[in-house]
């Protein structure tokens, strides 16, 4: 005799399995009832990272949403491995999406609910360009009003005006990046919102949590001007919390002379309104192995 569970056993049981998504996925076959249970947990994280093997889930994951895109809306941690497949004969991008893929636009913008992303490209592929079809999709996903955290990873010609569309983010973090500041892709200004991500109106800037590590040291310098001019993120956040780790293997480069400029910025740019605080934590990590950091500023 089949009988129906209690709905408050049957949530009992999905809770105790959230972790074991294989199992919620046999579960989820069983009836309507559970798999209209499992699915926030199913689709909650998406991981299409570097250790995946994410093109072929890619696909699926593609195929699903297209027939479906509401499934998307469970979705709140989102991790991407990109990379452009090489025109020689018989290269293949079966260890990353391909960027150039059509339906990658389309992909993306299925996910509206996001509070993490991680978008990581492959080292190959690092000095490429982000395709012009990609551009406002990235810039999308960073305008979210609920995305707080970003990790990008070795994009060395990345549009610098993506960042102006991220002012609900509360902790960025960059790592092997470098700003392409001679052709930015982007030609559409910033929507302007009507709040920060906690919610004072928007002439209260809210604090950020910056981390920039791996990167050309004259990457600093771009940030600086957009601090010191408050503009495009920094018109929206000051930063609370600030991790430097430039990269330059030349010994001739001063490093630390390269955050020297940014360093001033944030420090005169840093109280806002209400008598904020401004840099509370700030670390300091040369190449050369040098460790500064300090805490309760």
């Amino acid at each position: 005799m089949i009988t129906r569970l209690p709905e408050d056993l049957l949530l009992e049981i999905i809770e105790l399995l959230s972790f074991d998504i294989q199992t919620l996925r046999s579960c989820a076959l069983m009836s309507y009832a559970w798999a209209q249970r499992c699915r926030p947990y199913i689709f909650r994280e998406v991981n299409l990272g570097e250790k995946t093997n994410p093109e072929p889930r890619y696909r699926k994951l593609r195929d699903v949403l297209e027939k479906n895109s509401s499934f998307a809306d469970y979705t709140h941690e989102l991790c991407l491995y990109i990379g452009r497949v090489k025109p020689e004969a018989g290269a293949s991008g079966d260890g990353f999406i391909d960027i150039t893929d059509p339906g990658l636009p389309q992909f993306l913008g299925h996910f509206n609910q996001l509070e993490e992303v991680s978008i990581s490209q492959s080292y190959d592929s690092r000095d490429a360009r982000i395709p012009k079809t990609l551009v406002k999709p990235f810039m999308r996903v960073l305008g979210l009003e609920t995305l707080r955290d970003v990790t990008l990873w070795d994009f060395m010609c990345l549009p610098i005006s993506i960042l102006d569309h991220a002012p609900y983010v509360t902790n960025l973090s960059l790592y092997a990046i470098d700003f392409d500041t001679w052709q930015d892709q982007d030609q559409t200004p910033p929507p302007a919102p009507s709040q920060t991500p906690n919610d004072p109106p928007l002439c209260h800037r809210a604090p950020i949590s910056l981390t920039v590590k791996y990167c050309p040291p004259y990457i600093h310098e771009d940030l600086e001007r957009l601090v010191r001019e408050e503009r495009g993120l920094f018109e929206y956040h000051w930063i609370e919390k600030l991790v430097l780790g430039p990269n330059c293997h030349d010994p001739n480069v001063d490093e630390i002379g390269f955050c020297s400029g940014l360093l001033k910025a944030v420090g005169r740019s840093q109280e806002g309104v209400d008598g904020e605080t401004g840099l509370t934590q700030f670390t300091l990590q040369p190449s050369q192995g040098i460790l500064l950091s300090q805490g309760d500023l």
